[in-house]
């Protein structure tokens, strides 16, 4: 068997193991919004997002809850997929809370603002620099930077300014209005947005609701690899925080389902709960040719 006929045969018997898990879990959810299918398509483009394996993860998710949580937004790829009826989204990240809220109430501005620009370098750059824009022309330069830079990078300098480059996309169309009025149309219906720490965005939690924690991963085979996030640094004692908020939430009935880099380190935090791993290629690398295939822990925490 060839390395590629090795690679796609554990990645068929991985999904076969996951779709065992829930089968037919998507078409059986019971607090979806009225007429709207198991389909989404999120306005960011965020590094580490579940959009390329949204379905396989979906299996994972409970057949039924109250309120859906995803505490570290990022792109709320998962959220749009399954447009849960009740919601709660929030991060940490200012400017992406103002974002999605401002998707949600006036998305024909963001729109709008985002359509002034075009899509090239020196415009990037342009308005990279711009640092004292307000309202919905804030968070249109959000997105514009989002779709045109590196692979979705989300990184700040020391100064809390934008820093990534470039990233020569592929389209000159940055968002759709139809993809903004979809979204918009799923943030009105179902959601609170707020911008919190995650130990205070579950904290109103009960049985029967469902958390989604996808925090910035482990990078590397060391207890000190991390991602910046934000202006800060999600630590290790950062980890260790969300585990023991998972497990804690999860001994008064929460379902709870957490993911991250399959790295030893993560899976010693948590004890008793039910791991699975999904394979994909990496998308933080310099060129097509160096993206290699990684495997990410989904954990179902248990009480």
């Amino acid at each position: 068997m060839t390395r590629r006929s090795q690679r796609r045969h554990k990645w068929s018997a991985t999904l076969t193991r996951i779709r065992g898990v829930h089968k037919g879990a998507m078409g059986a959810i019971l607090n979806r919004q009225d007429g709207v299918g198991p389909t989404g398509r999120p306005f960011l483009r965020w590094a580490g997002a579940k959009r390329a394996f949204v379905g396989q993860l979906s299996a994972l998710v409970p057949l039924q809850f109250d309120t859906y949580y995803e505490p570290f937004m990022g792109a709320a790829s998962l959220f749009f997929f399954m447009k849960p009826a009740k919601a709660k989204l929030s991060d940490s990240a200012t400017e992406l809370v103002k974002t999605f809220r401002d998707v949600r109430n006036d998305p024909h501005g963001v729109h709008a603002a985002i359509a002034q620009w075009g899509v090239d370098r020196e415009t990037y750059y342009e308005v990279r620099r711009l640092h004292n824009l307000t309202g919905v022309s804030r968070s249109a330069r959000f997105i514009y930077l989002n779709k045109t830079c590196w692979n979705g990078l989300y990184r700040v300098n020391k100064s809390g300014q934008f820093n990534v480059p470039f990233g020569l996309p592929k389209s000159q169309n940055i968002v759709s209005l139809d993809d903004l009025l979809s979204c918009s149309k799923s943030l009105q219906s179902a959601v609170a947005i707020t911008c919190t720490d995650f130990e205070q965005a579950v904290e109103d939690c009960r049985a029967d609701d469902f958390v989604f924690f996808d925090p910035p991963y482990v990078t590397s085979h060391s207890d000190t690899g991390f991602k910046d996030y934000n202006e800060t640094l999600f630590s290790w004692d950062d980890q260790k925080r969300l585990a023991e908020c998972a497990h804690r939430i999860a001994r008064k009935g929460t379902k709870v389902l957490v993911t991250n880099a399959d790295h030893p380190a993560i899976t010693s935090l948590y004890h008793s709960s039910e791991v699975h791993r999904l394979y994909r290629h990496s998308t933080l690398a310099g060129s097509g040719t160096h993206r290699r295939a990684i495997t990410e822990l989904v954990i179902k925490v248990h009480k």
